[in-house]
């Protein structure tokens, strides 16, 4: 149809032809009442430079719109979604090479959400998760549903989460709270148990984000260096806490799965009794059964030995072109298991067809037209999103680069490599999310929007001699050399007003730890320990 000069269809309706619903007349009606005008004045942009946008779009043979966390965490967030989905599929730019398409997954990532939804705060489990904006109101509550323990792995909430003191107040009204992490996060002075991980360099991983097109790719990487003594992988985390709880096998039946791995792996496939009763914790079984059969310490990569009989499963033909392989069925996935167990550079999984995209598709057809995110569209007001008087500036808050992983507060001098982090435009200040208010989120992702924050920035001098009140990690200091920097400030939100000084950095807990697992790992924490 793109390559089309005049097309003409006689009996059938071209957008139901070319895979869309009957959708156009209730999309056209919503975007024809847009006031472009008045948008395109609110973002700060030339007519004529929206209007050149458009014409490229629509003389281009192929364009993909790739979108990040400036909209994705910004406001509206479930909405920008929305059209920026349309502005691909209504122009023609889906299916074909160079334009927007779907994706192979080994392991998926998440499934399509079954409206289950929380008992306390309403919210719906999009893909089995709840929003992180949540989590206060899930604890500080007489609900009789409400969360009582908490779980946290490599992640900061009390960091990274909205409304820091109501995440530390949660943590602390838990009946318990459990860190695994490569460091002593803020988070992990708030638990009762802090479980010491292997970093990234001394275990076998491998990430799931595998989302390229037509020719998918998958690697684990191998580990540099032994764990540290005290250490171990998450998955050996999990196995012996899930044995403690006796939510195993006993060590017969898994006695027994070993034997059958051994001999003859495929057989495991057919779903022994003792693995169909454990299927929920499928994961740590393979790890148990086939984790010590697999070579060079690969426990832990287990798990995906069951993806790949899936993905071979689902799609064969891709994944022989991928391995240029002819083998079929059981045989196939084994395959595909033992060519990622042996490429320490990665290898494809699959290899798709240009039109084979439309078997992704899981419905007859893509539904263009989506009520809920149409009628809010409709509502939008642009007067509606002006900036509050006398908030001049947006707070975008939050980075992902390879200096702040972890989401730990580093001080300028430890980002020793970071040509932004040793002394230039990155400092280290308040906790910024002492600031946001988790209730300024997407209605219905739940996404807060703590990269769009209006505030108010103001410098605030302390009295000379002047003792700081708040007690500052060595995490947060920095030296008085660095005149850089002022040397106290104050910022506030419109949403509460709250005023912050600069000093006050990270609230590090009174409260005594019962357990802390630290051997081996004490010079790893010390930059991020008071």
């Amino acid at each position: 149809m793109e390559d089309c000069d005049l097309l003409v269809v006689i009996g059938c309706n071209p957008w139901l032809a070319h895979g869309f619903t009957n959708a156009r007349h209730a999309v056209n009606a919503v975007l024809a009442r847009v006031p472009v005008d008045a948008w395109v004045a609110h973002a700060e942009v030339d007519r004529a430079d929206v209007e050149r946008a458009v014409d490229m779009i629509l003389a281009a043979r192929a364009m993909t719109v790739r979108v990040e966390l400036g909209i994705q965490q910004g406001r509206h967030s479930t909405l920008n979604s929305y059209p920026e989905k349309l502005l691909y599929l209504v122009t023609g730019h889906f299916g074909r090479l160079g334009t927007n398409n779907l994706h192979s997954w080994l392991v998926p990532l998440w499934g399509n959400s079954r409206g289950e939804r929380s008992d306390v705060t309403g919210y719906e489990r999009i893909g089995g998760l709840l929003p992180a904006s949540t989590l206060p109101e899930e604890v500080l509550t007489d609900h009789p549903h409400r969360v009582r323990a908490l779980w946290v792995e490599s992640a900061n909430p009390v960091i990274t989460y909205a409304n820091s003191a109501d995440v530390e107040r949660a943590m602390r009204e838990c009946d318990l709270t459990v860190v695994v992490d490569v460091a002593y996060t803020e988070t992990a002075a708030l638990a009762d148990y802090v479980l010491p991980s292997a970093s990234q360099h001394e275990k076998w991983e491998f990430t799931l984000f595998d989302f390229e097109w037509p020719t998918n790719h998958f690697h684990v990487r191998r580990p540099l260096f032994a764990p540290l003594p005290g250490t171990l992988v998450e998955a050996e985390i999990h196995a012996r806490l899930l044995e403690r709880l006796g939510a195993l096998p006993d060590a017969a039946a898994l006695t027994a799965l070993t034997v059958t791995a051994r001999a003859d792996r495929p057989r495991l496939l057919r779903a022994p009794a003792a693995l169909a009763e454990a299927a929920a914790v499928a994961p740590t079984v393979l790890h148990r059964v086939l984790g010590p059969l697999l070579p060079d310490g690969a426990a832990s990569v287990a798990p995906l030995w069951a993806g790949c009989h899936r993905a071979a499963a689902a799609m064969a033909e891709p994944v022989r072109r991928a391995l240029g392989s002819t083998a079929t069925g059981a045989d196939l996935g084994e395959e595909l298991f033992g060519r990622i167990l042996a490429s320490p550079s990665g290898t494809p999984f699959s290899v798709h067809e240009p039109d084979e995209v439309w078997d992704l598709v899981t419905r007859e057809r893509i539904q263009l037209a989506v009520p809920k995110l149409l009628d809010w569209l409709a509502r939008l007001d642009p007067d509606a999103e002006q900036r509050p008087p006398g908030y001049p500036f947006s707070l975008v808050n939050g980075q992902r680069r390879s200096h702040n992983a972890n989401q730990i507060r580093r001080p300028p001098a430890w980002r020793r490599t970071d040509p932004d982090g040793r002394g230039g435009r990155v400092v280290d200040g308040p906790r910024i999310n002492l600031l946001t208010d988790p209730a300024d989120r997407d209605p219905i992702a739940g996404t807060p929007t703590t990269r769009t924050c209006p505030s108010a920035w103001s410098p605030r001098r302390r009295p000379n001699g002047a003792r700081r009140r708040a007690r500052v990690p060595a995490s947060a200091r920095r030296s008085r050399a660095d005149a850089s920097i002022p040397g106290d400030g104050s910022c506030r939100s419109p949403r509460g007003a709250s005023r912050l000084r600069a000093w006050r950095g990270t609230s590090m807990c009174t409260r005594s730890i019962p357990s802390v697992a630290r051997s081996g790992r004490s010079s790893r924490w010390s930059a991020a320990a008071a």
